[in-house]
């Protein structure tokens, strides 16, 4: 997830400089416009390679984190179902959000400290919805109705806002990691006491 917010961030600037250029009246040269189309080819397929990787590994984490909160006894969502709700088109506009809210909240989480969660979501839903009106705009251009320094614009402010969608995350992955690493330290201490509380063989 690093990863993704390093490209997400080098992409936002390549757009910026851009921008900047067309803005101002400068016409890239040749060999700018060149290296420009190169990186951001490269970018492209490395921001492509970090999507796939990063959503792997977060639906790997879901699914282990939903299942060791119902061994836990504080959960009954279905792993499976937690995981397969970012595939079901609407649905996944509010599933996947609860899933991880009811995860946050039945492992302890403050109910008082759930902005970090909306924050996430919200610019998950934002984020994305804008990557789309970018891409969108983008296929406009060459009909001429569409300024280049406009998609280029709503391109930028969409990686900035995956930027801190990616950033809350993260948060909210160490977060639960924590209350689960804690349940599992209680659950261990009782363990222990009963244990040592049952009178020894022989």
């Amino acid at each position: 997830m690093y990863a993704g917010v390093a490209v997400a961030a080098v992409t936002g600037l390549l757009h910026a400089w851009l921008i900047l250029n067309l803005e101002g009246g400068t016409t890239p040269s040749l060999e700018d416009a060149q290296a420009y189309d190169s990186l951001n080819v490269a970018l492209t397929l490395a921001s492509s390679l970090v999507m796939v990787t990063t959503i792997i590994s977060y639906l790997r984490w879901l699914h282990l984190s939903v299942k060791t909160a119902v061994s836990l006894g504080v959960s009954t969502e279905e792993p499976r179902w937690a995981v397969f709700a970012w595939f079901i088109p609407f649905y996944n506009l509010v599933k996947p959000y609860e899933v991880v809210r009811d995860l946050w909240l039945n492992l302890g989480g403050a109910p008082a400290q759930q902005a970090l969660l909306r924050g996430w979501w919200a610019a998950w839903l934002i984020g994305n919805g804008l990557s789309n009106v970018s891409a969108s705009l983008f296929n406009k251009i060459g009909d001429g109705g569409v300024a280049i320094s406009t998609a280029l614009t709503v391109g930028m402010i969409s990686e900035a806002i995956s930027v801190l969608s990616s950033v809350l995350c993260i948060r909210v992955i160490e977060d639960i990691e924590s209350m689960i690493a804690s349940r599992r330290a209680d659950l261990d201490t009782v363990i222990a006491r009963a244990d040592a509380q049952q009178p020894s063989l022989g």
